[in-house]
């Protein structure tokens, strides 16, 4: 799929997950920020890092353009906006 974003130029729009079995809870927020719950990855995002981008990288996506799926997109959807209407 990711493939076909990119031959159609439509990269701006995916938000790739990076979850992968870390989440913010309770007061593990306070110290570490991430706490692992229930999956067997014992270090944040080995699926991204060890599958997804090697992949990305061998099916000929630039570096801009993973930098483009990994950063530049969340910074985008993520970032607060003032409305003004």
């Amino acid at each position: 799929m990711l493939i076909a974003l990119k031959e159609t130029n439509c990269l701006n729009g995916v938000l790739v997950s990076q979850a992968d079995g870390w989440a913010v809870e309770g007061d593990e927020a306070k110290s570490t920020g991430l706490k692992l719950f229930g999956i067997r990855n014992h270090e944040p995002n080995p699926n991204i890092f060890e599958r997804l981008l090697p992949k990305l990288t061998a099916s000929g996506f630039s570096n801009a353009e993973i930098n483009q799926l990994m950063h530049l997109n969340p910074v985008d959807a993520f970032a607060v906006r003032v409305r003004t209407s």
